[in-house]
């Protein structure tokens, strides 16, 4: 057994609440609770339809010559 594996030295110590607040908005962000506005814009209706228009000709595409060539009419 090495020192590094003896806790005799220094125990376990549990992660503080702010590493826990810090590791939070690392992995998922500042999100606002339902209580509070958003201060960030809404996306134009032109925006979000272009996007799903992008989104359908990809899957069209990736389609497009395959064994799944025959269901792009009940997608179109």
């Amino acid at each position: 057994m090495t020192r590094e594996d003896d806790n005799t030295f220094e125990p376990h110590h549990e992660p503080s609440p702010t590493d826990l607040a810090l590791s939070e908005l690392q992995l998922y962000g500042y999100h606002h609770d339902e209580n509070t506005p958003d201060p960030r814009p809404v996306p134009e209706d032109r925006i979000i339809e272009g996007a799903v228009s992008d989104i359908f000709d990809a899957l069209i595409a990736t389609m497009t010559d395959t064994a799944l060539d025959f269901d792009l009419d009940d997608l179109q």
